[in-house]
């Protein structure tokens, strides 16, 4: 090969290789460019996928409005909630009442006292409230009364015992015993009149004269926490937006037995733990127990449902040393069988039900409301 020719193939070697490696390095510079490209592709998706997440859970939180309750116009007032948060759409399902000492609760209104055109927003009014929007209600109060406030309208507590239903082929032994459609005709009556229907905690400070009720209000209680009114009754209570309180004779309690029901309407309460039974002289045990049994009997029922709101007398009888035991163990109200409605400042241990009997109809409740 001729020194020329030599010449001319390293010169085509050279080029070969210098295309070689210029197609290696692009090569090579396009593999990092997409490796890293690729990275930041995926941490974008990433970024991305966070936020969709953080969008979704953030979705998930139902917008909502939120009332507040304002009670700086009475310093020292005591509330167990400043707001209340609802859900866009929906309206409130209760407001807190608010105490102060030596002074009654009137209730929530929609401006300050100076506001004369401030509107009184209770329990029984809740949809007057926007339900799409914050807004602000504003506590009243008035002097406390310093004795029974018969000026008031009262607060009605009825009380039933049994029911039966003869669709059913079933009949009432005794006067104890309702026809469950007498029962009904008496909730429809209450709903068509927009009866309220006080928590415990209401009818307590209630009668403690600490609040005022929405009126009309009313309170609906079955003694012995029988079978027939969790079967007929309780579902009525629900049909027709009610409240009710069994009152249960807690020795046989057993809270797995009421673990489905909306205790919100359904109050499960204290018809003493072992007190509902004659005494050594034939009359109610309560009547002939000593000081220390009656005050136990109460404390017990207190450490098995949570508080000590109420008490039901067995048989409805009650006698000083039995108020007092009752008293001392922190009991709110103790109820009696009397003809007659429970007013602000009666007294606590001894506070009136209406007794309601089979043949009791509409006509007859509305005497006695």
């Amino acid at each position: 090969m001729s020194t020329e020719s030599k010449e001319q193939s390293g010169k085509g070697l050279g080029i070969v290789v210098a295309l070689t490696t210029t197609i290696a390095l692009v090569l090579i510079g396009a593999l990092v460019y997409f490796t890293l490209f690729q990275g930041v592709a995926n941490a974008e998706l990433k970024d991305q996928s966070n936020f969709v997440a953080a969008s979704v859970i953030e979705d998930a939180a139902a917008p909502g409005y939120t009332i507040y309750l304002d009670t700086s116009a009475y310093p020292g007032a005591v509330q167990a909630q400043a707001k209340v948060f609802t859900e866009f759409g929906l309206p409130v399902e209760y407001l807190p009442f608010a105490t102060l000492d030596g002074m009654r609760f009137t209730g929530w209104y929609t401006g300050p006292a100076d506001n004369i055109n401030a509107v009184r927003v209770d329990n029984n009014s809740l949809y007057l409230l926007e339900m799409d929007t914050n807004q602000t209600l504003y506590a009243r109060f008035e002097p406390r009364p310093t004795s029974t406030d018969y000026s008031d309208q009262g607060l009605p507590i009825l009380m039933y015992h049994y029911f039966y239903d003869r669709d059913l082929g079933e009949n009432g032994e005794d006067a104890n015993w309702m026809d469950i459609h007498l029962f009904e005709s008496h909730l429809a009556y209450l709903q068509s009149q927009n009866y309220y229907y006080p928590t415990w905690e209401e009818a307590v400070a209630y009668i403690r004269g600490e609040i005022v009720l929405p009126q009309p209000s009313i309170m609906l209680t079955s003694d012995d926490g029988h079978e027939s009114f969790f079967r007929l009754a309780m579902p009525l209570v629900f049909q027709y937006n009610a409240k009710m309180t069994s009152f249960i004779i807690l020795s046989g309690y057993q809270s797995e037995m009421y673990a489905d029901i909306d205790q919100s309407r359904i109050f499960i309460q204290s018809h003493s733990f072992s007190m509902h039974e004659g005494g050594y002289d034939g009359d109610a045990r309560i009547l002939t127990a000593s000081y220390e049994d009656i005050y136990n009997d109460a404390v017990t029922c207190g450490q098995i449902l949570g508080n000590t709101l109420v008490y039901c007398y067995p048989f409805g009888k009650t006698n000083t040393l039995a108020r007092q035991a009752l008293s001392d163990a922190g009991v709110g109200v103790a109820l009696v069988i009397e003809h007659d409605t429970a007013y602000p400042l009666c007294d606590p241990m001894a506070v009136p039900r209406l007794r309601m009997n089979d043949g009791s109809d509409v006509d007859f409740l509305i005497s006695i409301l």
